[in-house]
């Protein structure tokens, strides 16, 4: 693709859209890739794919889109909008909801599918719509907060990726428009939800009469789909109406899967997901505009957070990295450009982590699968990647590239925000549960958002002020329907040296037995993990791995237990590495009956329970960095305020936009942070956020000011007072 091309293509940045694909499987990616075409003629790239580019007419309209390689981990804060592809015949999987959780927290827009529901089709229409209204009400109660699902508007569309045809309700509304001489929008409404068609009065209702004049509005959509399945199987003249129905026509009518094909033909599911992506997802300028204060940590007035809502190029610049990999001579940033227009020379690397380091040298390109495209003058909202001559950039955290030295950076991705408290009602009615969550909606705001602790409903945030705010505001609009906690802060647990003796564990039946050691987790581990969480690891080193595919779903969920609520106090745990010596099963001709899920997943938790305090398990605490505006002559009473908070100064700069004011950045225990944020707000203005886990000085089990801590922390949680001693757990031949 000629350079020209792109440039105007990428002149209007309400046309970009930047979005990713979750999916079960590769099926829909790959059908997006196909229909790229991406066969430039540029140089190929080492490394993994991050973007294709597609282009996409509808509505008069040329967009770009930007179809990212995943929607987790570091690259959810450079996506505007996300594509959900749902298998509607299985059950929601556990790290599926959490990643459409995380999707809707973060407020980003999406799109879904439901997939496969051609192997529903042979049920009655009643049936299948149950089926699927079932399907989202239990997607909406168990993901959604910030959204409600309504297939009516397009956002959610039907089909099967395997046989490549989608279809949203707008699309069936467009087809019956004529027949019912009403217009589409208003014809959708009627597809979902209660309503009825009275066909011998020909008018439309919400109450269900019974009779059989009385039909369901989404039957209509039912029936066109029935309609063509059944003339797929009768074939003839009945083929030739549905292809002049749907005003489609096919190369041959023998078709060994007939129905498949005529549907592809009339609902392509490229055409399909690309016409949902670019009418319902935001482009970067209606994204930047809502998700700026959950992407920049600075003050939401300064010249900065201004460029990113207004997807300024004349701001400075702020080009978030998501990505780093090197060369043998360069530096490869991948990432978005969120304001400003970045130039060859000047620029530099601001990270929470590390001091600024200069970028000289820059050139930019625009990636599209391995190929990609130079150009000189990006413009905001573009996913780019920059390319530099090495520096001093060692880490492979991710930044903010910027041509000044006083912005803040961006947020990391899942923000941690250590402040909660837990939400309860007080009723027991069946529906005051989602009557509190519907208050909660009302609440939040980019500072306090929706979470879960042991499976409750509870606020998060990284701020106690907004937090209390948010507690206020909740109670006056749900009154005296819930009750709640303290505000409480969230620690992890890990471990500080390797163990020097294997834990054994055996089953409640004694026939089977695992064998394990622990130590701090080793980044720089060439050998594959046999089992992981995002913070946890597990190494196979056993000598026999006949048993491992057996044992392998049953270790996971432990590790996944183990790594969510640690022995110390119940909290996550980060930083661990498990080494698997030897596992030993039942065998001979009973052994099939004394092996199984209930004989496999308790000792292995409890083997690594073992393993976390034979190999000096310790406490963490959330740091967080501070950042405060105050008047110059009230400096002094900050020093006093940090002082008793524990906190430590970072930098302290006079503001460039007004006169007589400093700007502090420190940093401060989350467990003081309360304390400081309540003090400081009278002085000054105070934002927060998090920095790092800091291993809190003392052993949990001899340290008297850490035992009270841990003890303090299991009363809160209801658990007992004293830590489970290590003959809970470790068993002996």
């Amino acid at each position: 693709m000629k350079l020209a091309i792109i440039l105007v293509k990428m002149a209007q940045t309400s046309e970009i859209r930047n979005i990713a694909v979750v999916e079960f499987d590769n099926a829909v990616s790959e059908a997006l890739k196909i229909e790229a075409g991406v066969t430039c003629s540029q140089e190929e790239r080492p490394g993994p794919v991050l973007n294709t580019v597609l282009h996409h007419s509808t509505n008069s309209h040329k967009y770009h889109i930007n179809l990212l390689e995943s929607a987790t981990d570091k690259f959810i804060n450079i996506v505007d909008g996300v594509v959900i592809i749902l298998d509607c015949t299985r059950q929601l999987k556990p790290q599926t909801t959490k990643q459409i959780e995380n999707i809707d927290k973060e407020q980003i827009e999406s799109v879904l599918m439901l997939d496969n529901i051609d192997e529903i089709l042979h049920y009655t229409p009643q049936t299948f719509y149950a089926m699927l209204k079932h399907f989202l009400d239990a997607l909406q109660t168990q993901c959604y907060t910030n959204r409600t699902l309504i297939p009516n508007n397009g956002t959610i569309c039907f089909g099967s990726s395997k046989h490549k045809w989608a279809f949203t309700i707008p699309q069936i509304a467009k087809l019956y428009s004529k027949k019912f001489l009403i217009e589409e929008t208003k014809l959708c409404s009627y597809f979902w939800g209660d309503h009825y068609y009275n066909s011998d009065k020909k008018v439309w209702t919400t109450t269900n009469t019974g009779t059989d004049t009385m039909k369901h509005g989404f039957e209509f959509v039912y029936d066109m789909i029935q309609g063509i399945l059944n003339a797929a199987k009768v074939g003839g003249s009945k083929i030739d109406s549905v292809l002049q129905t749907l005003d489609v026509r096919l190369p041959h009518k023998k078709h060994s899967e007939l129905f498949h094909a005529i549907m592809s033909a009339a609902f392509p599911l490229e055409q399909t997901i690309l016409d949902m992506i670019c009418v319902h997802l935001p482009s970067p300028i209606i994204s930047q505009r809502k998700r700026c204060l959950k992407l920049y940590s600075g003050p939401s007035t300064d010249i900065f957070a201004k460029g990113i809502q207004n997807c300024d190029p004349s701001g400075p610049v702020m080009f978030h990295v998501a990505n780093k990999r090197d060369t043998k001579t360069t530096r490869v940033y991948f990432g978005r450009l969120f304001s400003g227009i970045p130039t060859n020379e000047g620029m530099i690397i601001v990270k929470p982590s590390t001091n600024q380091i200069p970028i000289g040298n820059a050139q930019f390109y625009i990636p599209n699968g391995k190929h990609w495209e130079s150009i000189k003058v990006p413009t905001p909202g573009q996913v780019l990647c920059i390319v530099s001559g090495m520096n001093k950039d060692t880490d492979n955290d991710m930044g903010t590239i910027t041509n000044s030295d006083k912005c803040g950076a961006f947020r990391g991705y899942a923000h941690t925000r250590p402040f909660y408290v837990m939400l309860e009602t007080t009723q027991q009615a069946l529906n005051s549960y989602s009557t509190l969550v519907q208050h909660v909606r009302h609440v939040l705001n980019t500072r306090v958002v929706v979470g879960s602790h042991n499976d409750g409903l509870s606020l998060e945030s990284d701020s106690c002020l907004a937090l209390q705010k948010a507690l206020i505001e909740l109670k006056r609009v749900a009154g005296d329907t819930f009750i709640e906690t303290p505000i409480l802060v969230q620690y992890r647990e890990t471990v500080t040296t390797a163990q020097t003796t294997v834990a054994m564990s055996k089953s409640p039946n004694k026939h089977n037995r695992y064998y394990m050691t622990c130590q701090p987790l080793d980044d720089e581990q060439s050998t594959t993990p046999w089992l992981q969480t995002s913070d946890v690891k597990m190494i196979d080193c056993t000598k026999d791995k006949t048993l491992l595919d057996e044992i392998k779903d049953y270790t996971q969920s432990a590790l996944n237990w183990f790594s969510r609520e640690g022995v110390l106090v119940g909290e996550p745990v980060i930083g661990v590495q498990f080494n698997l010596i030897d596992v030993i099963r039942a065998e001979g001709s009973m052994g099939q009956f004394l092996r199984g899920g209930g004989q496999f997943l308790p000792p292995a938790r409890r083997c690594m329970y073992a393993c976390q305090l034979l190999a000096e398990p310790r406490l963490m605490q959330a740091i967080m960095n501070t950042t405060t505006v105050l008047a110059e002559h009230l400096l002094g009473e900050y020093y006093v305020i940090l002082n008793k908070c524990n906190g430590v100064i970072t930098s302290c700069d006079v503001s460039t936009l007004e006169q007589n004011v400093i700007i502090v950045q420190s940093t401060v225990p989350a467990t003081n942070c309360c304390k400081f944020e309540q003090s400081v707000a009278k002085i000054g203005e105070c934002y927060n956020l998090f920095s790092h886990w800091e291993i809190i000085p003392g052993l949990p089990l001899h340290d008297a000011n850490v035992m009270q801590l841990v003890k303090s922390i299991r009363i809160s949680k209801g658990l007992v007072e004293q830590i489970p001693s290590l003959d809970r757990f470790l068993d002996r031949l």
